[in-house]
């Protein structure tokens, strides 16, 4: 895949959407194309931080699942507080499911950022936290 696919991807997340699609497509399909042309994260990614459709807000949460010591924290933590307060049970869900697999890399960071951040839905700090083992 290239980014030539990217707005037919998009066109999938948003027409296709249910949580199994869009978890298979965002980490799977978008991540790897963003990875190699990161340029092209403003076009996409930042677009859909600030979209109205959740499963795009969702899937710029979640297209880093799988970049481990290249994922790009401060696109991460965007993307989580722009919907910091959202009621959206699929967004919450995907806030803590990326800071927990970013917590692999550095569980520190992710308990001192959930810390900072205590709008953060009680789910977001359940499933972020919940594989969590710091130092002692």
């Amino acid at each position: 895949m290239t980014s030539a696919h990217l707005p037919n991807i998009e066109k999938l997340i948003v027409h296709k959407s249910w949580w199994d699609s869009v978890d298979g497509i965002a980490p799977s399909l978008v991540g790897p194309i963003l990875l190699k042309e990161s340029a092209l994260i403003p076009n996409y990614i930042h677009k859909w931080i600030d979209s109205d459709n959740m499963w795009l807000q969702r899937s710029a949460i979640i297209f880093q699942l799988k970049y481990k010591e290249k994922t790009d924290w401060d696109l991460l933590c965007h993307a989580i507080l722009a919907h910091d307060t959202s009621k959206e049970f699929f967004i919450r869900k995907a806030q803590g499911w990326a800071l927990r697999q970013y917590a692999d890399l550095n569980p520190t960071r992710v308990y001192e950022f959930i810390l900072a951040n205590p709008q953060l839905s009680g789910l977001t700090k359940k499933e972020a936290l919940r594989k969590l083992k710091l130092d002692s």
